[in-house]
């Protein structure tokens, strides 16, 4: 699985501007310059896990959020603890299969 950094830069971005906090701010919480915020909202840099952690814990955001989009508050506790157990390789496909369903009319 390929890590896409523009994507988890604009979930950073969003996450921040939905806060009403500029970049400043976010490099201050973190104790990093705003060159290096603004290159990560580019999706140009690669961020290591503990800056992702410290970045989640600044913008009150989850970790999979920033890196995978979902969080559990927005997902049905049941199936977000059963896609936990699941390998990667699993989760796409169930991720696959629910897109597919998503878009069939059942009823």
């Amino acid at each position: 699985m390929e890590i896409n950094y523009k994507v988890i830069g604009e979930r950073i971005k969003n996450s921040r501007e939905k806060g009403n906090m500029t970049q400043s701010e976010l490099a201050k919480k973190i104790n990093e310059k705003v060159s290096y915020i603004k290159k990560i909202e580019e999706g140009s840099e690669e961020l290591s896990l503990k800056n992702v952690y410290k970045i989640s814990e600044a913008l009150n955001e989850s970790v999979s959020y920033i890196l995978e989009g979902t969080s559990p508050e927005n997902v049905n506790k049941d199936l977000y603890e059963l896609l936990q157990k699941c390998s990667p390789e699993k989760q796409q496909l169930i991720y696959g299969i629910a897109k597919i369903i998503s878009h069939v009319d059942f009823v």
